[in-house]
């Protein structure tokens, strides 16, 4: 490790940010008069089932991490008063799991998981399956078509993809005289390449946009520091749809970033459960080691660790405090723990990156809602998620950062001043409904120069209808 780093941090006046110890819920289990859906997601059941009536058979419902999207679908089969099974449609078994447990809790002893060994029985109502189990198994007479009323696609973005296409197509979604529901839930309703939606969804039926749920206490605020460095990506070269990983893992895992990258979380967030975004498998365990070289509990996760599991109870119970991690907790991990959320990765992908940024958008277990909470004085042991964004010197390649992906260009300034201040001035103002950030200058020039924000949006979820087809919801 080298004493002394290529990149440096300066700043007139450093403030720490204090986290405290949190008391982890996750084992509270409610109780039937505890349990009550909230009222957006009454919202989003009752616009599925209008539109479902009035012949919207292929839908999507599209709504920020965070939100409780599969509590939604948990609830769907009873709401809509289907009387046939259920079919969940995953990719990831830590989706499948987590899905069953919602559908343990609104629904117990009705839901089984179809992956790999684990196979369901014919009293199970609603399977929970993996397109790639699924797409091997049906021709199996417990998959015939007419056994089916719903299917439930999570992680809607991946629909396009061949083995999703297989499963509609062997359920008739896609026909015209179809009578089945497809549901697709999603916090990204678009995609990298040229592949589009609407070309399996008609109808994007419900959306809540990032401000809303956040000014309504859904999901905590953000606030971010980014973080740029003088590492130089002109030279790595592109794929279809992001950066070559190898060249970029060659560009930037170097000592003297990882090194600062540290630095900057000790100096922004030391007291926050942090979750790291690396580029790939070796920088993730290369960075995690940077962190321990200086004395912090950390680790590394990826697809085939054998001790994947074991690291992320030991992160979400704190007895670690960062968790780097590579390509397995960008969809689907639910940890209200977590306070701050660190890009090291750089993508050109929006959506990737929009995905990385959520996973710290949950607000407190045993919260029902954060506003309404602190309205009534009661104690919250996280109130908003911190982003460390580090960007790279490039002038060949667009990058998707906080500015960015926010479409407010590169050099925007809020000029201290919040979204919510400049809503208040001027509530009936629209062109500021796809991006909601605020920036807040917290650094002078350096090598690593470092912009605090106050960031409560993100692209609209709703502006998918007419890039993809889909028509607006009534």
């Amino acid at each position: 490790m080298p004493e002394d780093s290529q990149l440096t941090v300066t700043k007139r006046h450093s403030r720490r940010i204090l986290w405290g110890h949190v008391r982890r819920l996750d084992s509270i289990v409610p109780t039937e008069a505890q349990l009550e859906l909230r009222p957006f997601q009454k919202e989003a059941l009752a616009a599925s089932l209008r539109r479902y009536g009035q012949g919207i058979r292929r839908q999507l419902i599209a709504l920020p991490t965070g939100m409780g999207k599969t509590v939604i679908f948990a609830n769907l089969r009873e709401h809509h008063k289907m009387t046939k099974r259920t079919l969940v449609i995953v990719h990831r078994e830590e989706l499948a799991n987590q899905a069953l447990r919602e559908f343990s809790k609104w629904s117990p002893k009705v839901a089984g998981i179809e992956m790999g060994s684990r196979t369901v029985g014919p009293e199970v109502q609603t399977i929970i399956a993996s397109v790639q189990s699924l797409a091997n198994r049906l021709d199996e007479p417990r998959f015939l078509p007419y056994l089916f009323d719903t299917i439930i696609c999570d992680e809607a973005h991946h629909s396009p993809a061949p083995s999703y296409q297989r499963v509609f197509d062997h359920f008739g979604l896609l026909e015209r005289d179809n009578d089945k529901l497809l549901l697709g839930v999603t916090a990204t309703p678009f995609r990298n390449d040229s592949k589009l939606l609407g070309k399996t969804y008609d109808e994007i039926v419900y959306t809540m946009k990032l401000p809303e749920a956040i000014e309504q206490g859904w999901l905590v605020d953000i606030r971010g520091f980014t973080a740029k460095t003088d590492t130089n990506l002109d030279n790595v070269h592109s794929g279809p749809e992001d950066f070559i990983e190898g060249e970029l893992e060659k560009a930037v895992n170097t000592a003297s970033r990882n090194e600062c990258i540290v630095r900057c979380w000790r100096e922004m967030a030391e007291n926050r459960q942090a979750l790291v975004f690396t580029v790939n498998v070796q920088h993730a365990k290369d960075l995690a080691e940077t962190f321990k070289y200086y004395g912090i509990p950390a680790e590394a996760v990826w697809g085939d660790d054998a001790h994947r599991k074991g690291k992320i109870e030991q992160h979400q119970s704190a007895n670690l405090k960062v968790l780097c991690n590579c390509n397995v907790l960008t969809e689907g991990y639910d940890d209200w723990g977590i306070g701050c959320i660190v890009m090291a990765r750089p993508t050109k992908s929006r959506l990737l990156f929009v995905q990385m940024a959520g996973r710290g958008l949950r607000i407190p277990e045993g919260i029902s809602n954060i506003v309404t909470a602190m309205r009534e004085g009661v104690p919250i042991q996280k109130k908003d998620c911190l982003r460390i964004d580090v960007v790279d010197n490039t002038r060949r390649h667009q990058l998707a950062t906080l500015s960015t992906v926010l479409d407010l260009g590169r050099k925007f300034d809020f000029n201290g001043e919040s979204v919510k201040q400049i809503l208040a001035k001027k509530p009936k103002r629209r062109d500021l409904g796809r991006i909601d950030p605020s920036l807040l200058k917290r650094a002078e020039n350096a090598e690593i120069s470092i912009t605090e924000v106050d960031l409560l949006g993100g692209r609209c979820l709703k502006c998918l209808g007419g890039n993809n087809g889909m028509r607006p919801t009534p």
